[in-house]
């Protein structure tokens, strides 16, 4: 299996004790996510130190051009940040980066 080209991590403020309501809302794109072929890995976190940050980490076998032109077209997309514009205490963070080759470990369970 080729390494993930482009990884993703989104991350969400919240007010803290919105995280179900916030779970709830994102399920279906979750799942949606999940049915795109260059999809390697869909993981979201909550931090332990920080009430209300959740990270939502995507690693893609895609290109950034790829990921622009698809995420207007998720179905899920739009009622999702729709559905967290309450709870948000302020904007959403995204960053890219790249693999660097020779630094990646995975251990198989």
């Amino acid at each position: 299996m080729a390494s993930p080209r482009l990884t993703i991590n989104v991350t969400f403020y919240l007010k803290p004790g919105t995280e179900e309501q916030f779970y709830k809302a994102i399920k279906p794109l979750h799942e949606e996510l999940q049915g795109d072929d260059k999809l390697a890995y869909l993981n979201l976190f909550t931090s332990i130190l920080e009430p209300g940050v959740v990270r939502l980490i995507e690693a893609w076998n895609a290109d950034k051009e790829y990921l622009l032109a698809a995420l207007p077209k998720r179905q899920n997309f739009q009622p999702f940040v729709d559905a967290i514009k309450d709870i948000q205490v302020k904007e959403r963070t995204t960053e890219a980066f790249t693999l660097v080759p020779g630094f990646m470990y995975q251990r198989e369970d």
